[in-house]
């Protein structure tokens, strides 16, 4: 492009600021253009070059005039409609683009940048502009806006009406030591009434800038209400900045819903995976007869997961929509707050305020959680193969003890944990004992008193068949021990010199087929240091990772390799990973957003996290279920409800859900459907 010919009045607009080295240089409101390392601020987004002319349209998007001039439609009623090239959003101006508002900020922008590009080559050809005589400028003049040869130099030094002007060497200009800002950027407006005016009032009745006159003729009190500029941006900023938090909100908000539906595709895929696998699995066992049946349920799997991919596909491309709206709308309107004039700003307050509050008031497309969820339950008979689990619900079968006997064999049931057989270790607090129950909920075994001693705070974890670690505290130390097959001590330690109340155990255990990168083995929590160890198989404190807060309740999520903490006081769900930085830490809520109080915690295969927690500290259990991000989500679940007062929890080998609730053990199951 011609540089020269970019702007008409590229010297006749500009003002000079040295950049001074001192501490108290005041800020600026609007930012010079070597503030701003995007190049694109100053070009106009169709044509790609510097603006000419720059209109401000409705949709908050700025182009060259010359551009719009495409998409004038006809006029209608006096107006004309302007059709934005950038976002296709219309645009009624009276008397057409003429109507329009002009940005004088980017004009300015680009006059900085047009004199700053001519001075940025070689200076030699910059030619002097007091003679005639075309000799090459050494300087500037300041006031003049003038570029000077040695001899209109000294002239302009020599003549008294001239001598004080602020004349700069070219050397300065270049090196950046001084500095244009165009006088366009802070230049007031003329009243669009009275021209002859400048507007230095703004009529919070009407939303507009105006003069003098305009407060006595058509603005005046006490029908109008107007204020002077500076208080009116004021208020204008502080009303922007609080839509513009709300905003924000909105779109963390589609972020979330963005995020949980790539995550609800990731989780699909990975089921949809591994019910593959499982039709794969049995149908192998009896190929002859039963390949028919496998590829009928094939057929059936994957045209739900076409349909639900298809669903979650369309919910997630309209939440990234909105994402990326809010993302372009704030950082225009960021743009105009931070570097636009105050009467641009004022002139532009209601279509911000418009834009924000549209944006507010958008909600993100409700994510349907539940259709991330396919399974394949193998059948007991020879006739089929099995069903397709469509919905994540369970059944309640079966269930030792009732919460209302006196008499029952289950008192105060606060933790369990499954062996790879199956089979159930609980630790009943009430009666401070530790049994052994199958798979189906049957007693079989209670463990010797050896085991002990046992306590209010005592915490039990699985580490293979025939391992468990449980914890011992007494008033003058916590202790963890590990038990072998014939419930012999095989360690017996003090993971910290000042350990008091180690309440909360679990077992670190490595991706299948994958080794984790340190040989932890086990977690234990220190309740009342706020603190998590990590010791090998023989009990050796290896590391030591801060955990504030941290309850009753630890897990090991296999699927992230992240510590999975509760705390029931504070209602939070925290995740930590094994370098000691902490993943997420939510407030655990109810769908409603109602905070909730947490007890136990466990985590899935695919590293999905289930929580048990209390509405409020007097009332029931339910179950909630959370991302591995720690997103809560509403699967459509409704069977676990309802629980008398659930703490511990875990997943058993056969996908079932086993709940420590009090006075019983329930076994839940994923329900046919």
């Amino acid at each position: 492009m011609d540089i020269a010919s970019t702007s008409s009045a590229s010297t006749d607009c500009l003002e000079v600021v040295q950049i001074k080295e001192s501490k108290d240089t005041e800020s600026k409101d609007v930012p010079l253009p070597e503030d701003m390392d995007d190049s694109t601020d100053i070009s106009c987004p169709l044509c790609q070059d510097y603006f000419h002319e720059p209109k401000i349209l409705d949709c908050l998007h700025t182009v060259c005039r010359p551009c719009l001039e495409k998409g004038v439609s006809n006029q209608e009623n006096g107006f004309k409609t302007v059709l934005c090239p950038v976002c296709d959003v219309e645009t009624r101006a009276l008397n057409g683009l003429t109507g329009l508002m002009n940005n004088n900020t980017l004009r300015g922008l680009v006059e900085e940048a047009v004199l700053k590009d001519k001075i940025s080559g070689d200076v030699s050809k910059v030619r002097c502009q007091g003679c005639v005589e075309d000799n090459t400028a050494v300087s500037r003049c300041m006031d003049c806006d003038n570029f000077l040869c040695l001899e209109c130099q000294n002239a302009h030094q020599r003549l008294i009406a001239l001598k004080n002007h602020n004349i700069v060497p070219m050397a300065d200009l270049k090196s950046g030591k001084i500095t244009f800002k165009s006088k366009l950027r802070d230049q007031n407006p003329k009243c669009s009434k009275h021209s002859d005016q400048n507007c230095c009032f703004f009529c919070i009745t009407c939303e507009m800038l105006i003069c003098t006159t305009c407060t006595v003729l058509d603005h005046c009190k006490p029908d109008h209400i107007y204020t002077d500029i500076k208080e009116a941006i004021d208020c204008c900023r502080s009303e922007v900045g609080s839509l513009m938090t709300e905003a924000e909100r909105s779109r963390e908000s589609f972020q979330n819903a963005e995020t949980l539906t790539e995550h609800a595709e990731s989780r699909l895929e990975q089921l949809n995976s591994n019910a593959q696998r499982k039709i794969s699995a049995k149908a192998d066992q009896e190929v002859a007869k039963i390949r028919n049946k496998e590829s009928q349920l094939r057929e059936a799997l994957q045209l739900v997961h076409h349909q639900r991919v298809v669903a979650l596909g369309k919910v997630r491309i309209n939440n990234s929509k909105k994402v990326k709206m809010a993302k372009q709308n704030l950082k225009k309107i960021g743009k105009i707050m931070s570097r636009a004039s105050h009467s641009e700003i004022l002139s532009l307050k209601s279509k911000i305020k418009h834009h924000l509050k549209d944006l507010t008031s958008t909600k993100h497309d409700s994510v349907p959680y539940g259709l991330s969820y396919v399974n394949f339950k193998e059948s007991k008979s020879n006739e089929s193969l099995g069903k397709l689990l469509m919905t994540e619900k369970w059944d309640l079968k079966p269930k030792v003890g009732e919460e209302n006997e006196n008499t029952n064999q289950l008192d105060d049931l606060i933790h369990v944990a499954a062996f790879p057989s199956g089979n159930l270790l609980i630790f009943d607090r009430g009666r401070n004992q530790l049994r052994v129950y199958s798979p189906a909920g049957e007693q079989m075994k209670i463990l010797p008193d050896e085991v002990g001693p046992l306590s209010y705070s005592t915490a039990i974890a699985v580490v293979s068949e025939d391992r468990y670690v449980v914890t011992s505290n007494s008033a003058e130390k916590g202790s963890v021990k590990m038990f072998g097959p014939e419930n012999n001590v095989l360690f017996d330690v003090t993971p910290w010199a000042d350990s008091e109340e180690l309440a909360c155990l679990t077992v670190v255990e490595g991706i299948p087929g994958q080794e984790i990168a340190v040989p932890f083995k086990i977690a234990v929590g220190d309740r009342e240091k706020g603190r998590i160890g990590l010791l090998d198989d023989a009990g050796s404190l290896l590391k030591t990772i801060p955990a504030n807060n941290i309850g009753q309740y630890l897990t090991f999520n296999r699927a992230t390799q992240h510590l999975i903490y509760t705390n029931y006081e504070h209602g939070r769900l925290v995740a930590v990973d094994l370098d000691s930085n902490i993943v997420f830490s939510v407030e655990t809520s109810d769908i409603s957003e109602n905070q909730v109080f947490p007890t136990g915690v466990c985590c899935d295969h695919q590293g999905e996290i289930y929580v048990a927690a209390q509405k409020s500290k007097c009332s029931k259990n339910e179950i909630y279920h959370y991302t591995p991000g720690g997103i809560m989500v509403d699967t459509g679940n409704t069977e676990i409800k309802e629980l008398f007062g659930a703490h511990g929890i875990t997943f058993n080998i056969d996908d079932s859900l086993v709940v420590a609730d009090c006075r019983s053990l329930k076994i839940f199951h994923q329900k046919e459907n």
